[in-house]
Formats: C-alpha cells, structure tokens, sequence
C-alpha cells in the first residue's frame, strides 16, 4: 500500500527538518510522494512520518485534489444549489 522512502528526516538549509513518503502510484504510473517540511526538531519530523505512516496504513489519509477551482464550482453547483 505505501512504501517509506527514508525513515530518517532531512534538514534543509534553512535549519528545519523534513520527511518524504511514497504512496504508491497515480493513475499513470507515477510514484506519488508525499513531503512535508517545517519541522523544528528531527523527533518532529519522525513523529509526524509515523502518524502519516499508520494514516496511510489504515486507508484514512486523504490525498490532496489538484481540481480546477471551475470544475470544484460546477460540482458544487450541481450538488449543492
């Protein structure tokens, strides 16, 4: 279901920490990469890796949606006018 790409985080120049995870693969084919930076401390950036871990374990994560804002509208429209 996922696959952890690093288990340790990386710091970045600016002096916080970050972790990447991949998450499988879209619907063509490409690897899909989760990254979230910003971290203070390395314990911050594994403890929040491990909760996104079981999250995407589990089938609870929610993976972000790159809609257009006028096919989100048309959507809403339709549904909820």
């Amino acid at each position: 279901m996922y696959e952890h790409c690093n288990h340790q985080g990386h710091r970045e120049k600016r002096g916080t920490y970050y972790y990447v995870l991949e998450s499988g693969k879209d619907a063509n084919g490409k690897r899909v990469r989760i990254k979230r930076r910003g971290f203070k401390k390395l314990s911050e950036a594994k403890t929040a890796m491990a909760k996104l871990m079981l999250e995407l374990e589990a089938g609870s994560h929610l993976r972000e949606n790159k809609m257009p804002l006028s096919e989100y509208l048309d959507c809403w429209l339709e549904n909820y006018a």
